[in-house]
């Protein structure tokens, strides 16, 4: 019997599905312009390419990219030493002693953001914790891996809408090691068919990034489809909560859900364009035809995160001082961040 969307339980796939197959026509536009290697910036919308221009011309005093024909694929070699320097800040959340699997990242000194699926609510995040340098270590100096139980206490900010948690961890400054990664505000980091890069634990494993075969594939400011965007990039399970990157390593989006294909009667199809049962779907993922992967735009997080209420004096503070460091000039800097300024 073929497994459907309804079947699977999952409100946030169901509703990720639905938004996705009303814009399969432009993505799968997209998807042919870059395989035929055709300017995809064409596309993307004259103020959202303006503003990306700009920004591309402050990046390039980085040295981190040149845009030399359809696509942004020569990069200096300073954009991987960015990814290490950005991968430090993420770790692999274990949710109830290792029952459930998800990414996480520091966004300063002493909170990490992960999805609201992953760490929904104050019970879960007092039994989870988030486990750093949690990798493949063959080339170079080992580094060893430490593992920080979370603290909700401290702060906890969640919102279902938009999918995403800030919330405490126990040690007061943890970062020295890791760095911090800022969520920025303005639009026009990064425009559609250009390259997203993903650092993520998927299905728990160990940390793994995906910078090959995944571009931006749409997004727009359209009445309720204005908080996501769509890109191609391999995912899994645990991958929930990833940091979604552009070429510079500043975050475009928060990784939440892969979308698969579906029919007009919402049964899930493989590969070949099969209908899939319970089975097959659960014990051979790989053969699921997922469409895309959906994210959450990182300037509507910034705006939740400014626009929440807050009960909690405290709290309050440690929200206004959070989105004063990632308004602060030294945080557009690249590489490793540590501490408060």
């Amino acid at each position: 019997m073929p497994i459907n969307l309804k079947d699977l339980a999952d409100v946030v796939l169901a509703e990720a599905a639905e938004r996705l197959a009303d814009r399969m026509d432009r993505i799968d536009r997209v998807k042919r312009m870059a395989k035929e290697r055709i300017k995809v910036d064409l596309v993307d919308t004259g103020e959202r390419a303006e503003k990306f221009e700009r920004r591309l011309a402050r990046a390039a005093e980085h040295g981190f990219e040149r845009k030399i024909g359809a696509s942004n694929d020569i990069l200096s070699i300073e954009f991987l030493e960015g990814g290490v320097e950005a991968g430090k800040a993420v770790g692999r959340i274990e949710v109830g002693g290792g029952l459930e699997f998800g990414t996480g990242f520091f966004v300063c000194p002493s909170l990490i953001m992960t999805n609201h699926h992953v760490i929904p609510d104050t019970a879960k995040a007092v039994a989870s914790t988030i486990e750093m340098f949690a990798e493949s270590n063959r080339v170079g100096e080992r580094r060893h891996e430490e593992t920080f139980y979370l603290d909700p206490d401290k702060f906890f900010l969640t919102n279902a809408e938009l999918d995403f948690t800030v919330l405490g961890v126990e040690e007061s400054n943890p970062t020295d090691d890791y760095g911090w990664l800022p969520l920025l505000e303005e639009q026009g980091k990064i425009l559609i068919g250009h390259s997203v890069n993903i650092i993520q634990h998927p299905g728990g494993k160990d940390k793994m990034v995906v910078t090959q075969n995944s571009r931006l594939l749409d997004l727009e400011d359209a009445p309720g489809v204005e908080n996501y965007c769509w890109y191609e990039a391999d995912t899994e399970e645990g991958s929930s909560g990833s940091p979604v990157f552009n070429n510079q390593w500043e975050i475009v989006a928060l990784h939440h859900k892969a979308v698969p294909k579906k029919n007009v009667h919402g049964d899930i199809l493989d590969v070949h364009g099969k209908t899939m049962d319970e089975e097959r779907f659960k014990t051979q993922p790989e053969l699921v035809h997922w469409v895309a992967n959906e994210g959450i735009r990182c300037s509507k997080i910034v705006n939740a995160i400014r626009d929440e209420r807050i009960e909690n004096e405290e709290q309050g503070k440690l929200r206004d001082k959070l989105l004063s460091l990632w308004a602060h000039p030294k945080a557009r800097r690249p590489g490793l961040k540590k501490g408060w300024y």
